[in-house]
């Protein structure tokens, strides 16, 4: 009756307080203080807030610890190897090229500098095909005063790195035997007869193998040009003295037995035998490990086979980009 409406007016003008608002209880939709806290309401946002600044540093931004996605500089010291590249300078760019890919890092001195000569009495027109045995040997005809004429032949390559230098340097007749000097001259046996004019063969001063004894006891008649020298620098840069002396280089890489060789007489001159016998050196074939361990280095890694690739896995340093390197080259 009128009597209880009047009563329930009274109760609500009690509740709303001196706002004329009601008011929120422990039963209302909105919780009190502690409810926030333990909801992430209003309250919980300045804690949130405060961590956030606390996380972000004097500088503001917000730091990486171990398990955020950049390590920092000290932990990839850590977990990368410093290895020791001892080619000729252009082969050794593209080597550190792969290594530093894989997240290692890399200390040049290069043991052997490619010095190109020019041969006089080269005739493109006498001859039936080119054949080199290295990339140096490509481009050691280009340097050639009949490098544009000697383009015109067909050209036969010890391997596909060669064959890819040969490709970059203007020929388009390319054969690539993909193996060493005995599979290129089975090749040229294959594919030339015997009765053919004679072959350009681009060479090194220093060889390994004998391509011209090879085809010429076959029948064919073989003139050899030495294009280029590789000289021996048999000494190494102060630093890398230094950080081998210091134990900061972790291993070495060797591909030809002439850079074996020269390595092991610039570490004698430096004084350096004793430190280096312990290092891994990494080794492209069998008779560059015979030079090292002569030496006194015992831990002399061999590739299973003869490609950077394999060189590079059998001193574990992994995530490298694959590429092979002719069994023909010299470095």
């Amino acid at each position: 009756g009128p009597q209880a409406r009047r009563g329930r007016k009274q109760e609500a003008r009690r509740a709303a307080g001196p706002t004329g608002k009601k008011t929120r209880g422990a039963e209302g939709r909105r919780p009190d203080g502690e409810e926030n806290k333990r909801r992430g309401g209003p309250q919980a946002r300045p804690g949130r807030k405060q961590e956030a600044r606390r996380a972000a540093g004097p500088t503001g931004k917000k730091t990486r610890g171990a398990e955020g996605r950049r390590p920092d500089r000290e932990e990839n010291k850590e977990t990368s190897i410093h290895v020791l590249v001892t080619r000729p300078i252009a082969q050794a760019l593209k080597t550190r090229s792969r290594l530093e890919a894989g997240g290692h890092r890399v200390a040049l001195a290069p043991l052997l500098e490619i010095v190109f000569r020019t041969c006089p009495g080269i005739d493109a027109v006498r001859y039936a095909a080119i054949l080199v045995t290295s990339a140096n040997g490509v481009e050691g005809l280009v340097h050639q005063p009949e490098g544009p004429s000697l383009r015109g032949l067909p050209l036969y390559a010890v391997g596909d790195r060669t064959a890819l230098m040969a490709e970059q340097c203007g020929w388009t007749d390319i054969r690539s035997a993909s193996g060493n000097v005995n599979d290129l001259a089975a090749l040229v046996s294959a594919e030339l007869p015997v009765s053919a004019p004679p072959l350009l063969y681009g060479a090194g001063v220093d060889r390994s193998g004998d391509l011209a004894g090879a085809l010429q006891a076959r029948g064919f008649q073989v003139d050899v040009f030495e294009v280029y020298e590789a000289r021996a620098v048999p000494v190494l840069p102060d630093p890398i003295v230094g950080d081998l002396r210091d134990g900061r280089i972790d291993c070495v890489l060797l591909y030809s037995e002439r850079t074996a060789r020269t390595f092991v007489e610039a570490v004698k001159a430096s004084g350096l035998s004793e430190t280096v016998s312990r290092l891994p050196i990494g080794v492209m074939s069998a008779p560059v490990a015979d030079v090292v361990r002569q030496a006194g280095c015992q831990n002399a890694v061999l590739a299973e086979e003869a490609t950077e690739a394999a060189l590079l896995k059998g001193l574990g340093l992994t995530g490298i980009v694959s590429g092979k390197v002719d069994h023909g080259t010299k470095f």
